[in-house]
């Protein structure tokens, strides 16, 4: 009746649980408890039903952040598509040193940049005035062209 009552789709089937737990505990619970056994069985009721809502929570959550990781992932590929159009529209210059300057990661990132810097015989502040006045392109591009 305390699952219907707070309206479980299994109500059966959480009762069920509920006996097969105290059955399990029979045995002890002879020798050592002393009470009413309906209490017992209420609070064993209880925590199976808090077991019950968190189930339902943590099967709610994880569907909800599926839902978003599929969006997200087709936001991503629609936002990859617009991001290689744009690279194609720029000249094949710009094009490549932004690649090479994005391309490593770490220690040897700042590498390739000192590298990329003198390898254009310009400052480190410039080249990334260079890469910033770049990336504003491409993301002028990417907003004309939705």
């Amino acid at each position: 009746m305390m699952f219907r009552a707070r309206r479980c789709v299994f109500a059966e089937d959480l009762a069920d649980a509920t006996f097969e737990r105290v059955v399990r505990k029979l045995t002890n619970l002879t020798l050592e408890f002393t009470g009413d056994p309906a209490r017992y069985f209420y609070a064993v009721a209880r925590k199976i039903y808090l077991e019950y809502q968190r189930e339902i929570t943590d099967a709610y959550w994880k569907s909800q952040r599926a839902l978003t990781e599929n969006s997200d992932n087709a936001d991503l590929e629609n936002r990859l598509e617009q991001l290689d159009e744009a690279l194609s529209a720029i000249p094949k210059s710009d094009r490549e040193l932004i690649l090479k300057y994005y391309a490593d990661s770490g220690k040897n990132k700042i590498i390739q940049r000192r590298a990329l810097a003198e390898q254009f015989g310009i400052r480190p502040n410039t080249l990334r005035r260079r890469i910033f006045r770049i990336r504003k392109d491409l993301k002028k591009y990417m907003i004309n062209n939705r």
